[in-house]
């Protein structure tokens, strides 16, 4: 029996079959590897809360500082995840898996091997704050998705609005990391994704009148 081989037709329509069949799936790998990497960051920001609640715990439930001035600049300070650090076994746990770019580079390349990117901040209104002060910990946020600055640095250790994505620039949304989205840790250890403007973002945290490294000001919380 004589082979019978593809036409130039077959072999287009083959062809037509698989393009179509990858248009249609390659979206939802795209969205399950992001969905993916957004429960990773979740997962990285709940363990660095429960790190706080264990600093905490060695302090009579005192929230650790945002940052304490050890001399007259910018260098010489010692950020909160410094403040937590010997309570996190995993450093990974610093970095959002979509954030791992240096930020002084303009985001054009990663950071050398062995640099621990810091992809989270603290409200100045939690800082050094205790526990029993907060009216409701399961809504009071302790840290957001902002930053990409080497661990224990002054660069956006901190923020002023939930929307900030790095530096003082608020939004837009399309520079957030997880779709129009950001995941936050809460004071009661939990962490949880939110769509802008829903969450914490529909409330403002407050005014910082003593500066970004001073004492804690009145916390604008929802009740």
């Amino acid at each position: 029996m004589k082979n019978r081989a593809f036409t130039l037709i077959e072999l287009l329509v083959v062809i037509a079959i698989i393009a179509i069949l990858a248009a249609i799936l390659f979206p939802v790998f795209m969205s399950a590897k992001a969905s993916a990497k957004r429960a990773e960051c979740l997962s990285n920001m709940g363990q660095l809360s429960r790190a706080v609640m264990l600093y905490g715990g060695d302090y009579a439930g005192r929230l650790p500082p945002n940052c304490i001035y050890l001399a007259k600049d910018y260098v010489n300070i010692i950020t909160w995840d410094k403040n937590i650090y010997k309570f996190v076994t995993n450093k990974k746990v610093f970095t959002c898996p979509i954030n791992k770019f240096s930020y002084e580079r303009g985001f054009r390349e990663p950071y050398p091997p062995g640099v621990i990117v810091r992809s989270y901040a603290m409200p100045q209104n939690v800082s050094g704050l205790n526990v029993d002060r907060i009216r409701r910990v399961s809504a009071a946020v302790l840290l957001f998705e902002k930053g990409a600055a080497p661990i224990f640095t002054w660069t956006d250790h901190n923020g002023e609005y939930f929307d900030q994505t790095w530096g003082l620039t608020r939004g837009p949304i399309e520079r957030f990391w997880h779709s129009a989205g950001k995941n936050f840790a809460y004071c009661d250890g939990h962490a949880a994704f939110h769509k802008y403007p829903y969450g914490p973002f529909s409330y403002s945290f407050g005014t910082f009148p003593k500066g970004y490294c001073g004492p804690p000001v009145g916390a604008n919380l929802p009740r």
